[in-house]
């Protein structure tokens, strides 16, 4: 790929798995007011916030590039939990996780060309069952830099991994960013 790839975001997650996937990328995060931004309709408001960070970025782009932008939620039993606000809702998350109720994740994301002005935009849905954790894998947990992640996760922190049972739809996207969904809408803005 010619066109630079700018990841307009700070996610650990999703910076891991671009470079993982082969990927050559610069990184500008995105200040937006997230709490702004509301639909109770989860996917249209993941794709709004989505939106919002591409549009925020777009301006401070320099040249030619493809924007990518992304925003994820988990919902847990039919609530919708962002980023933990404090460690003690990170604990409350954590400690909720359980083998009867699987962690719904569903994402956004945003592909901008900046050469043609083209936009494409999906969603990718995931599922990750846990097992009870005990009290100090949580405290681990949460002192390794949990409260920067939706549902008070990060599947790839070590710590995890004995309690994670099940994934569905791809440990890619449960990390921020399906590669194929990207892929796919990359396709899009380059033709």
């Amino acid at each position: 790929m010619n066109t630079k790839l700018v990841l307009g975001s700070a996610s650990i997650g999703r910076k891991k798995v671009l470079k993982n996937a082969g990927f050559d990328f610069e990184v500008m995060a995105g200040n937006i007011d997230e709490k702004a931004i509301r639909n109770v309709n989860v996917e249209k408001m993941v794709t709004a916030l989505a939106r919002a960070k591409a549009d925020f970025l777009l301006p401070k782009i320099q040249g030619k590039a493809v924007l990518i932008t992304a925003d994820q939620v988990t919902v847990f039993q039919g609530t919708v939990r962002e980023k933990p606000k404090d460690t003690q809702q990170a604990y409350e998350f954590l400690k909720s996780y359980n083998m009867e109720n699987p962690v719904m994740l569903i994402g956004a994301l945003v592909v901008t060309n900046t050469k043609n002005s083209k936009r494409a935009e999906g969603i990718h849905l995931s599922k990750v069952l846990f097992s009870k954790m005990p009290d100090d894998v949580i405290t681990t947990h949460i002192k390794n830099g949990c409260l920067r992640a939706a549902g008070g996760f990060m599947i790839e922190y070590p710590e995890l991994q004995p309690y994670i049972k099940k994934i569905e739809g791809g440990q890619d996207a449960v990390m921020g960013l399906s590669v194929s969904l990207f892929e796919k809408l990359l396709r899009e803005v380059q033709t």
